[in-house]
């Protein structure tokens, strides 16, 4: 008995389950970059005063939420950032300086919450400096638990500018994990649902 086709058959289901593979990897990185968008564009401002000068840190670069690529050999995708406070962040923590100096915690009268921590503002820079810093009236100064400085040109009363802490304690606030596996459960059958019909009706 001769079965006519058998051949084409076999290789109809090799080439589909090729396919099947190819279509799995595709909406996988689908499904990362929806993760990514729902990341940057909704979860973190919803969250953080995003703060930036140029290019924003969390749409790319060392520190942003980057996307490592699924493939037909490792069917998984992988999007995180390799910034260190994050996970603080995510989990909540108690943060102390590596040296194990004081942390300087600006006020709101040196820096606004919204407002970026310019370098030429922060304490070093200040209490190294040669001169009186921009936007004070005599140089500052550490006293006790924080820096102080006179702003006013009337010798009016110290304004403290940071206070000095041993450490600091970080509330868990972000839920990154959990939100983002939430919106790739979502979205991840319709991407697959796709690129899987395209496979088949493309298979050879």
């Amino acid at each position: 008995m001769k079965i006519i086709g058998l051949e084409k058959a076999i290789r109809t289901v090799s080439s589909i389950q090729k396919q099947v593979k190819f279509a799995t990897a595709l909406a996988l990185n689908d499904t990362a970059k929806d993760v990514q968008s729902f990341t940057v564009g909704e979860l973190l401002p919803a969250k953080f005063t995003l703060r930036s000068r140029g290019a924003p840190w969390w749409r790319g670069g060392k520190y942003g939420f980057n996307i490592k690529r699924a493939t037909k050999q490792n069917q998984t995708a992988v999007i995180g950032s390799q910034a260190d406070w994050l996970p603080d962040q995510e989990k909540g923590g108690t943060r102390k300086t590596p040296s194990g100096h004081r942390m300087p915690i600006p006020t709101e009268r040196w820096k606004p919450r919204k407002a970026v921590m310019l370098r030429s503002k922060k304490p070093g820079r200040i209490l190294r400096s040669s001169g009186v810093p921009a936007g004070l009236n005599a140089k500052p100064f550490v006293l006790g638990s924080g820096v102080y400085a006179r702003m006013s040109r009337d010798r009016g009363p110290l304004v403290r500018l940071f206070t000095l802490k041993p450490s600091t304690r970080i509330t868990a606030r972000l839920a990154y994990g959990p939100s983002g596996m939430a919106r790739a459960r979502q979205v991840y059958p319709q991407h697959y649902a796709r690129r899987l019909a395209y496979a088949i009706a493309t298979a050879k």
